[in-house]
């Protein structure tokens, strides 16, 4: 729960920085293939849209995929793909730009199976870490420690990692805090 907890705050206080703009929400492009509930409004003339984040009311179980791929996904993970649709979430920790995986009603899983496949490929079919999103500066790996659940940027080009928080939940405040 703690995860949900730490989005509620990140997008409390998204909503309330949009309130005060216009469109009062974030606007992100328009996507065919996602269910238009999370959409605010019609599409502008260059294909964006407003979004409002929604509390998610379809759980996913995620026991298939970990048997698929041989792997426990960390609590964390599975929280964080059952709390919430949204179409961003990101922000700024130090030098790092932040931007987690977002969250599609009807296609919220596709991506985050396809780069879990692709990160077990590239890691010699061993998942010690689980891809949730990206470090857009430098174009690093942002993942969840599936063991101990501390959050890193990986830079897979050099074999190293860099801790950005001790939990998927202290990163989404320290988000939040940079908003």
């Amino acid at each position: 729960m703690e995860v949900k907890l730490a989005m509620e705050r990140y997008f409390d206080k998204l909503q309330s920085i949009y309130s005060k703009k216009s469109p009062p929400y974030p606007q992100t492009p328009y996507n065919e293939d996602v269910d238009d509930f999370i959409y605010v409004g019609e599409p502008d003339e260059y294909e964006w849209i407003s979004w409002k984040p929604v509390v998610k009311s379809e759980k996913h179980d995620l026991a298939e995929l970990s048997n698929r791929l041989n792997v426990e996904i960390h609590p964390s993970v599975k929280e964080y793909y059952n709390s919430f649709w949204f179409c961003s979430l990101g922000g700024k920790i130090g030098e790092f730009r932040i931007q987690l995986d977002e969250v599609l009603p009807n296609v919220e899983l596709e991506t985050f199976i396809d780069n879990l496949i692709g990160y077990k490929a590239a890691h010699n079919g061993l998942i010690e870490n689980i891809p949730v999103g990206v470090e857009t500066n430098q174009s690093l790996l942002v993942v969840v420690d599936n063991k101990t659940g501390e959050v890193k940027l990986e830079d897979y080009e050099i074999g190293a990692f860099t801790v950005l928080a001790d939990s998927l939940s202290a990163l989404i405040l320290k988000l939040a805090d940079s908003l």
